[in-house]
């Protein structure tokens, strides 16, 4: 029975072992002289700024140490990576005890010092695994280090729970070297090291490097308040002398970038509070590396360029959407756009794809947050700035305002215009007039594309109709927005002429024409008899409007008073009569109107075939009720919002569940199927 409880608990230890909870009890007895005493480390873990060297001395093996991945670029030429403990005074060492994470050292040495600069080592040794070591030892020193030779995998470091030291202080101790502690101010902009580690040799030397992110430059370096950034080398090294503490400020200035590696993106949660991201390296991607595990995570890019389009270079088997935000004066971000990718067919570098966002306004010195809707692995960001479109691909039936007859206007370059350059108003009787393109067939529907900053009157005129007022609601700033008319008729060669009616500023961007069917209307002749059953097909041309959502928003209680544009149902988005605002963030209503012969005493049931973003039903200004689900037939009992007479019925298009995505394939996609069923029981 003894020999049983043995080999129990040898095996509980062996399984305990791998998982690096063995208390150093279970290998030695005495006092752990590393416990809480002060410890410093070669590098930090950038993405896990709390896992000091203290948490590996603190006699908790929950808590942990880590340098985190080497990163040439930010920690110099050389991989230093090592843990160093400050015993206080010189002991006579016989066993350390080394607690792996599964970052691991393949390759180490247990080294010695008393001055902090020379260090012999005592013991060279290897792990194979996350695990627990008991080592002998035979060696003297008051420093004593791990230093890790190579490691497990690059991109994880070295990490240990626990770094425990076993010994007895030496009899006649000898003469040591004290230690001052240097101490470097954070910052998001730029990254800096100590050779040293945050200790150096009082009364000697020692060198701070300063590596600066690719988007920023080292501004000024305050060591106790006095400026040395003008000895600071071209390489970022500053040698400092050690006859006290030192604090060190190092201050980074932002050079705006266009290129963003994805790895160095400072990564957010939905509550925008800093996570640690996941980085995976790959020597095909750009830069070694790219961010995995991405959905539903923030990633902010500081300091940009100029930029009216965003890209990214991504793989992933999803279809799906990242989400652009810009932040704003008062640290809350707005949504200004998205980027759409589809499928690369696998998660690997070698499928990667580049994906852009429509035309968006990005200031210079912007922070911007990307919030992908769907896991995608991302390599890459990329700004640009310039022309939008060539003006050769250009409809034959849309006319840019600066080619339009000018009266008083002005052209004036504009970056989100459809070629680079608007037409500019800004007194009152400034006009446009635009020619309708001959040779385009039948139309009905013109489409004007302007901005203004604030709701601006104008005087409309078609053809030969007499002048009507009307005013443009104010769009986002920089921001091209559409207003239109349907079933009008237009001529081939007839002239609409916009003036401005009162001093405002007003930007043109041009004019599109094209027909649209006209809005069918439903009608019922009679309601069922006993027995009976009418199915009604609604099919057709149904008036459309859309407006602006974020996810999460109410559904809302109330229904747009203009439905100014109409679509083919079954149809998509891109089919309505005047161009719609971008899907991702906006709410798409259907409106039409069924007239009955007599208040229905039954049931009527609403039948939508097929529909995206879920379905939100009102009847006679009424909320009728909803389906939030995708692409699947719905049914909605409507019987008593009806009347007799002409009753109007709406549909809105918008799934406001945050944890469904918006998949970019089916975007578009209308109502494929809608039917009233008037059924007698």
């Amino acid at each position: 029975m003894k020999k049983k409880i043995t080999a129990l608990f040898l095996a509980l230890s062996m399984v305990l072992t791998g998982f690096g909870l063995v208390p150093a009890s279970a290998f030695s007895a005495g006092e752990n002289i590393a416990q809480n005493k002060p410890a410093t480390t070669s590098r930090a873990d950038r993405y896990n700024a709390d896992m000091t060297p203290a948490m590996a001395v603190d006699g908790d093996p929950s808590t942990r140490w880590a340098t985190g991945a080497y990163l040439p670029e930010r920690h110099g030429p050389t991989d230093e990576n090592w843990i160093c403990v400050d015993l206080g005074v010189v002991y006579d060492l016989s066993r350390v005890v080394l607690n792996w994470e599964a970052a691991y050292a393949t390759s180490y040495d247990i080294q010695v010092s008393n001055d902090y600069t020379t260090f012999t080592t005592i013991y060279s040794g290897s792990a194979d695994k996350a695990s627990v070591q008991s080592i002998e030892v035979s060696g003297s020193g008051r420093y004593i280090r791990m230093y890790a030779n190579s490691v497990f995998r690059a991109d994880y470091g070295t990490s240990l729970y626990e770094f425990e030291v076993y010994g007895t202080p030496t009899s006649d101790q000898p003469v040591t070297t004290d230690t001052v502690q240097i101490h470097i101010a954070g910052s998001d902009n730029g990254w800096s090291i100590c050779s040293t580690g945050t200790w150096a040799p009082k009364g000697g030397k020692t060198q701070i490097r300063f590596m600066p992110l690719d988007n920023c430059t080292l501004q000024s370096v305050l060591v106790n308040g006095e400026d040395m950034q003008s000895q600071v080398q071209p390489d970022g090294t500053l040698i400092c002398q050690a006859d006290e503490d030192l604090e060190i400020i190092p201050t980074y200035s932002r050079i705006p970038s266009a290129h963003f590696e994805a790895e160095d993106a400072k990564v957010v949660d939905g509550n925008d509070e800093t996570i640690s991201g996941t980085i995976v390296q790959d020597e095909a991607a750009s830069g070694g590396a790219y961010m995995g595990s991405t959905g539903g995570k923030g990633f902010i890019l500081e300091s940009t360029v100029m930029a009216n389009r965003i890209s990214v270079a991504y793989a992933s088997p999803n279809t799906g959407t990242i989400l652009v935000y810009l932040l704003q004066e008062d640290d809350s971000y707005v949504n200004i756009g998205a980027i759409n990718f589809s499928t690369t067919q696998g998660w690997y570098m070698d499928s990667l794809k580049i994906a852009s966002s429509d035309a968006l306004y990005i200031p210079e010195g912007s922070t911007i947050k990307l919030v992908p809707q769907v896991d995608v692995n991302l390599d890459y960001f990329t700004l640009s700035y310039g022309q939008l479109y060539p003006e050769e691909s250009v409809g034959k039936d849309t006319v840019l305002a600066k080619n339009a007859y000018l009266s008083g206007a002005s052209p004036t370059k504009d970056i989100m215009s459809t070629a680079g350059t608007a037409v500019k108003l800004d007194h009152s009787g400034q006009s446009v007039s635009f020619t309708v393109p001959e040779d385009i067939g039948e139309i009905n529907v013109y489409n004007l594309k302007y901005r203004a900053e604030a709701d601006t009157s104008i005087l409309l005129t078609v053809g030969d109709s007499p002048a009507q007022t009307v005013v443009l609601p104010a769009t986002r700033p920089h921001y091209y927005e559409s207003f239109g008319e349907k079933e009008i008729p237009i001529q081939s060669g007839e002239t609409i002429t916009v003036a401005l009616a009162e001093n405002n500023e007003l930007y043109l961007d041009s004019i599109s024409f094209r027909y649209a069917e006209p809005i069918d209307r439903f009608v019922v002749d009679h309601l069922p008899s006993a027995g009976e059953r009418i199915e009604v097909p609604m099919n057709g041309i149904w008036e459309c409007t859309s407006s602006t959502f974020s996810a999460g928003d109410p559904v809302p209680q109330a229904i747009p008073e203009k439905f100014d544009n109409s679509i083919p149902v079954p149809g998509f988005w891109d089919q309505a009569s005047i161009a719609m605002p971008n899907y991702v963030t906006s709410a798409l209503w259907y409106r039409t109107t069924l007239t009955l012969p007599e208040k229905p005493a039954d049931n009527a049931i609403l039948h939508i075939g097929k529909a995206y973003y879920g379905r939100y039903v009102f009847v006679n200004g009424q909320y009728a009720g909803d389906y939030p689900y995708n692409f699947t037939s719905s049914n909605t009992d409507i019987t008593s919002y009806l009347h007799a007479g002409e009753n109007e019925i709406v549909i809105m298009l918008g799934n406001y569940n945050q944890q469904k995505m918006i998949p970019t394939a089916l975007h578009m996609l209308a109502p494929m199927a809608s039917a009233i069923r008037s059924i007698l029981v």
